[in-house]
């Protein structure tokens, strides 16, 4: 902590928490598009990879996954 050596990169993640809108841990930022706030359980994050991977691919399927 004295050194200050990853201090740039800490700055930068609070920027980008910023720029996000995160005001509270825990935030999860999933493809770099999707935020999850708050503990959530598994399905929530089941829903947003089916999402992620219906865009992907484009099937419809997986977006209801």
């Amino acid at each position: 902590l004295i050194s200050g050596e990853y201090l740039e990169s800490v700055r930068s993640d609070q920027r980008q928490a910023q720029e996000y809108g995160i005001q509270g841990v825990p935030f999860f930022v999933i493809d770099g598009r999707y935020g999850v706030s708050g503990a959530q359980d598994a399905a929530t994050f089941v829903e947003v990879f089916g999402r992620i991977a219906g865009e992907r691919t484009g099937s419809v399927d997986a977006v209801s996954a």
